[in-house]
């Protein structure tokens, strides 16, 4: 008895939550007012994220691979969970502008993956790694700056 109720709640709330999304996903597709991003072409847009996110991974990558160091089963995690939400943006930033959000969630592991990944590298490569690193976040807070106003999407409750 209790879990045919149990069951009958469930398959309500699932419904109810599946319609709602689904619902304002459309909402996000076909909505023509809202004119966030318009500023310039979604494709470039996408092409300087892929050039963003591929950078690092490729950068850590390499590092990673050039260690032979104790710690590397864990910022292999962590290396995982970037490139992750890579994938993620590579998939959905296809579909809409909008959709790129959903790898933005994965970029605090970016963060934690680059101090740790210089811990790794030897004292004689130290410092010019520090350097493409000072100059990556230099063209990416530049990059930021200068077109705030036509990369901002505000964000829109989904209930």
């Amino acid at each position: 008895l209790f879990r045919s109720y149990l069951s009958t709640r469930l398959n309500f709330i699932s419904d109810f939550f599946n319609t709602r999304v689904a619902g304002q996903i459309d909402v996000y597709l076909e909505d023509t007012s809202n004119t966030y991003g318009d500023g310039d072409n979604p494709y470039v847009r996408f092409v300087i994220g892929f050039f963003n996110r591929g950078f690092l991974l490729i950068l850590s990558l390499f590092i990673i691979y050039k260690s032979n160091d104790d710690r590397i089963e864990n910022i292999k995690k962590i290396y995982n969970l970037v490139l992750l939400g890579f994938l993620i943006y590579l998939i959905l930033g296809s579909i809409s502008t909008v959709f790129m959000r959903f790898g933005r969630y994965y970029e605090i592991y970016q963060i934690i993956l680059i101090p740790l990944c210089l811990q790794l590298v030897k004292k004689e490569n130290k410092l010019s790694m520090y350097l493409l690193i000072i100059l990556y976040s230099l063209v990416k807070l530049m990059f930021v700056i200068l077109n705030a106003d036509k990369t901002y999407v505000p964000y829109q409750s989904i209930l």
